[in-house]
């Protein structure tokens, strides 16, 4: 009788730490950070000198995420020329601005999207998303030729800071999704690919 009780006892036990790793294992992948960004819509404004990009930010975590800066630079080139109106090229408008586009040629507005642009810091809650039109500054005609270019995206969360690189001379760039460990993904990519998503060194 003892030695059975002693053996249940011991099953019991091992059951118990069983169901214990097992939640702390959900529990860590739930927790863990899993942003997905993914470009949908792009916008030039050489009068302005505003590149927007339209961005829908998830979180598939059980954790909310903070956004606390975005920086937009041509691939491999993290130079940002100061323009004397006041700002650098690839960075977000702290304010605020109304969505416009031009026409590259005559710098006449051509169409009001009658909406705001997206500020930081936002948070995202748990399991949910968040998307706008970022206004990004570029002088002059670079906020055309950007659209038109492959890009890097510098991220900076509550969490880590990282880079994605952005595919946005695709005809079906918005058909692209990009996660922070470097996964890509979506239509237009047919299947699963991955990037290195480490800030380099020569970043400023």
């Amino acid at each position: 009788m003892n030695e059975f009780l002693a053996f249940a006892s011991c099953l019991l036990s091992a059951i118990s730490v069983t169901i214990l790793v097992k939640n702390e294992v959900t529990r860590y992948k739930n927790e863990k950070m899993k942003l997905i960004i993914t470009p949908q819509k792009k916008v030039s404004n050489n009068l302005d000198n505003f590149f927007y990009l339209h961005l829908t930010f998830s979180n598939e975590s059980a954790l909310p995420i903070s956004i606390l800066n975005l920086r937009l630079y041509e691939s491999g080139d993290y130079s940002s020329t100061y323009h004397p109106e006041g700002f650098n090229d690839g960075f977000l408008t702290i304010d605020a601005v109304d969505v416009k586009s031009t026409l590259r040629m005559s710098h006449q507005y051509i169409k009001d999207y009658k909406t705001l642009s997206v500020t930081t810091p936002f948070v995202i809650g748990p399991y949910s998303a968040i998307g706008g039109y970022f206004a990004f500054w570029e002088g002059g005609d670079d906020s055309f030729i950007i659209g038109n270019k492959e890009v890097e995206l510098f991220v900076t969360t509550s969490r880590k800071m990282y880079k994605i690189e952005m595919h946005l001379s695709w005809g079906n760039f918005y058909d692209i999704s990009y996660q922070d460990n470097g996964d890509i993904f979506g239509l237009a990519v047919g299947g699963k690919s991955h990037q290195e998503t480490s800030i380099p060194d020569n970043y400023r």
